[in-house]
């Protein structure tokens, strides 16, 4: 899952609410892994929260040996996937973030394959 946003959108609000539903011991604690660029968290599969902000753009997030993370059993959340997009897989859902008002925020949810599509139109009613 890649998202975009600016500071203070609520991309670290999303994984935490990401985590509860993974049944991560404490999804309180989950913070933006900025400085350390990965945070893994226990739950039903493992959480891997990237934040690429630091980055310098996909060389240096592929550098990471981010493959095993990606290809892996776990869910993998991106913040500022849109710095390293190319490292990223085809398939996976984009969510964009747009402050619209100081609580509120409006997220497009752009799908990258039919299991993404499938789950945006449930989650949409559709």
């Amino acid at each position: 899952v890649g998202l975009r946003g600016e500071l203070g959108s609520g991309k670290t609000l999303l994984v935490k609410g990401i985590a509860a539903g993974l049944e991560v011991a404490d999804p309180a604690a989950v913070v933006s892994p900025t400085f350390a660029i990965l945070n893994i968290y226990a739950g039903t599969v493992p959480l891997y929260h990237f934040d690429a902000y630091r980055l310098t753009g996909a060389d240096a997030f592929g550098e990471l040996g981010v493959e095993e993370y990606l290809e892996g059993k776990g869910v993998c959340v991106v913040e500022w996937s849109d710095k390293v997009a190319t490292a990223l897989p085809p398939d996976r859902l984009e969510i964009a973030f747009t402050h619209l008002a100081p609580q509120s925020r409006r997220l497009e949810f752009s799908p990258r394959d039919s299991r993404y599509n499938a789950a945006v139109a449930a989650a949409a009613g559709r």
